[in-house]
């Protein structure tokens, strides 16, 4: 392996003339595509070439995991005494490495080097023919086209379909068509009526002790409801377990996508097996009944997306560097169609996660969000014609004393986080004591058969999370019949 880079070079026979006379061939430390088109032409004549002639020294021997490049200079003085002061040529080899190791971290110039190269070699051959003239623009439109293809593959629309329906599942289910949550099985219907926490109740949908003919006020009814209620939801959590131990074992979370775009190679981790092991997690898991979020979850699998994508151009998929920059824009993306917030999803790559993000990486970031928000729109998967499920619609304006109230919550949230997270590091501690610890998987059984058991006396507990917070921050109306 190659860790540094060689400089040979091959001058003419005039090997009197100083080399220091003679301008050098220099790369910016974080070279640009658009620096090439913008060069001056009438300062040097300059060749690119790989091909090695007889006279030439031998090039160094490289291994599968580096390329080399040849980059020829021809200067031509502007002085009219050509045989003084004579034209002279420099051979200039780069050996960069193209792969990497698993747990290695890039080498951000070599890169960048590497694909400043690539670009001046299509860029000086894209007169030859109608073919390498069509990969040139092809390669300089491929970062567009794969924020693209990122931001229409965004699956947050299906996971939370999914999740909504497994969800109700565990309460009950839609005799005419049980793919149909509560919500969408009531639409048909002409007797719709709600329940103490405004879930809709109606002909189609059955509980499931309505399935087995017992009475729906007994307690005996009641108990079995509560029965399948758990059940359902550690079978959930069971099945995660089983799949992502066995298929994908790898983390979720924003700390993990931050080291890989740091610079750090993990072989699997953005692998499109993880990528739809997660998916189908994060339905399974969020319809569990555990309180976890899918924001976190979302923004790995927007970075699957942009992994899988780049491959296919070989401007990013080859370039480590250069991938950094789509995973940038698909990190912004689940930020994006996870709170229905593109101008947040933005803020949040630019300021958290990134650590290379140059000013074209910034539009491209911008399109990719704005495309996987018009695609969660489009597919609506809450009904509401919006890309959140609770979106907030006040028409009347707030009063000047309710200023102290906000206050007051401002406060009382931010006392609230602090003994939450101390709380929980306290927790973690004294968890990898504990003998629970020590099982990760039958962690996730019990833990989920607590929340279960805890969670179904309490109608509110029953409700998905996103159901929970729309009914909290919905505006209150006259004929509303809920305790909140």
């Amino acid at each position: 392996n190659f860790d540094c880079f060689f400089l040979i070079f091959t001058l003419g026979e005039q090997s009197q003339v100083s080399i220091d006379s003679h301008p050098r061939f220099q790369l910016s430390p974080v070279p640009s595509d658009e620096e090439d088109d913008d060069a001056d032409e009438g300062d040097k004549l300059m060749y690119l070439s790989s091909d090695r002639k007889d006279d030439e020294p031998p090039s160094p021997s490289i291994d599968s995991g580096s390329t080399a490049a040849t980059v020829t200079m021809v200067h031509q003085p502007n002085t009219k005494d050509h045989n003084k002061y004579p034209e002279h040529v420099t051979s200039v080899t780069y050996v960069v490495r193209k792969h990497y190791e698993n747990f290695e971290t890039i080498d951000w110039l070599k890169d960048l080097m590497r694909n400043r190269i690539r670009h001046r070699i299509l860029r000086s051959q894209r007169r030859d023919s109608c073919r390498k003239r069509f990969l040139y623009y092809y390669d300089a439109w491929s970062g567009w086209i794969c924020v693209l293809l990122v931001g229409i593959s965004a699956v947050a629309g299906f996971v939370d379909i999914g999740a909504k329906w497994m969800s109700h599942w565990r309460t009950g289910v839609c005799k005419k068509a049980f793919w149909l949550n509560r919500e969408q099985c009531c639409w048909g219907s002409t007797d719709v009526h709600f329940d103490e926490v405004h879930n809709e109740i109606c002909s189609h949908w059955h509980s499931w002790s309505d399935i087995i003919g017992l009475t729906q006020t007994t307690a005996a009814a009641w108990f079995f409801r509560y029965f399948m209620f758990v059940s359902w939801s550690v079978v959930y959590a069971a099945f995660i377990v089983v799949l992502v131990v066995g298929s994908a074992p790898y983390a979720s979370g924003i700390p993990e996508i931050k080291t890989i775009l740091s610079g750090f190679i993990m072989f699997g981790y953005l692998g499109k097996w993880t990528f739809f092991i997660k998916s189908i997690g994060m339905i399974f898991a969020t319809s569990s009944g555990l309180m976890i979020g899918k924001e976190g979850p979302f923004v790995h699998i927007s970075c699957c997306c942009g992994n899988l994508f780049a491959k296919l151009f070989p401007k990013y998929g080859t370039n480590e560097a250069r991938k950094r920059e789509i995973l940038s824009a698909a990190a912004a993306t689940g930020v994006s169609v996870a709170f229905g917030a593109p101008i947040g999803g933005i803020l949040f790559s630019l300021e958290e996660i990134s650590y290379y993000f140059p000013y074209k990486t910034l539009w491209r970031t911008f399109f990719c969000c704005m495309i996987g928000a018009l695609v969660v729109r489009t597919i609506n998967p809450y009904g509401n014609g919006h890309e959140i499920q609770f979106p907030i619609e006040y028409n009347a304006p707030w009063a000047t004393f309710e200023v102290i109230p906000f206050i007051g919550l401002g406060v009382l949230g931010g006392i609230w986080g602090a003994l939450f997270i101390k709380a929980n590091i306290a927790w973690c501690k004294k968890r990898k004591n504990s003998r629970l610890g020590r099982y990760p998987r039958a962690e996730v059984v019990v833990l989920t058969l607590i929340t279960a058991l805890i969670c179904y006396p309490n109608q509110y507990l029953r409700l998905t999370m996103p159901e929970l917070i729309k009914r909290l921050v919905g505006q209150c109306h006259v004929d509303d019949h809920m305790d909140l």
